[in-house]
């Protein structure tokens, strides 16, 4: 008897939980890179890994960065963190997603058509963005973030915003397409953190490139090595 009380408890509490999760409001994102190929810095599709597994291709995430606005949507200033909500990093059950996903749509090398991201709130809420915040797609070079050099930043202030959770089946939907009009992008210039020093890169085209992010001489270095090279040159003058 012992043992049968045991067994239902269980049974209610699953379906307990199973109700919570039924019940909890959620955001629906799909992706979409149309008729875009995403490429390297030399030009070649980025990896999609095996034809018939998700996730196991260049690694993409998607989320958004702290203090950013309309007018800001990489963020501004030193406080800037980029949250990922989908992808590598994130705290959503939503870790495992990359180029080459969704296999049942065909998807290939420097391609995404993924339908029924679901982010639910009831764990880590506390992580979501406001309404409006714009929501950023951050494409790199390789199968993990530690792996890659190249990086590239996405975003649409027009159609790429969060919207406010609600239950099934009439939560919201954000379609993140690169075929959108309006698309913006942004490369993390060499060694510097999230959020810091983004540059402008071309979006336009049928191919959306990754950009270096090695790390690059900062400014009082430049100045001593000019200084340095103007040395030099006075010594051969008077030569």
């Amino acid at each position: 008897m012992k043992n049968i009380k045991l067994a239902l408890a269980s049974v209610a509490l699953f379906a307990a939980f199973c109700n919570i999760g039924y019940s909890a409001a959620l955001v629906t994102i799909s992706v979409d890179t149309g008729t875009k190929s995403l490429q390297d810095i030399n030009g070649v599709a980025l990896s999609g890994g095996a034809a018939a597994i998700n996730g196991d291709g260049t690694a993409v995430q998607i989320g958004y960065y702290t203090n950013s606005t309309v007018a800001a949507p990489f963020g501004t200033g030193l406080d800037a963190d980029f949250v990922p909500l989908i992808g590598s990093g994130s705290q959503f059950g939503l870790s495992l997603f990359s180029i080459g996903d969704q296999a049942t749509n065909g998807a290939a090398n420097g391609e995404i058509f993924a339908d029924g991201l679901n982010i639910f709130t009831g764990v880590n809420d506390a992580l979501l963005p406001v309404a409006g915040t714009p929501l950023v797609m951050r494409f790199h070079n390789a199968a993990t973030l530690g792996g890659s050099n190249q990086f590239i930043a996405l975003a649409n202030t027009t159609f790429w915003l969060w919207k406010t959770p609600a239950n099934a089946p009439s939560q919201p939907l954000i379609s993140l397409s690169l075929d959108d009009a309006g698309l913006i992008g942004r490369s993390k210039e060499g060694g510097l953190r999230d959020g810091r020093a983004f540059v402008p890169v071309n979006v336009t085209g049928s191919s959306i490139m990754t950009q270096s992010a090695l790390a690059v001489p900062e400014p009082s270095s430049m100045m001593l090595l000019s200084f340095l090279g103007l040395i030099a040159s006075s010594r051969r003058t008077r030569k």
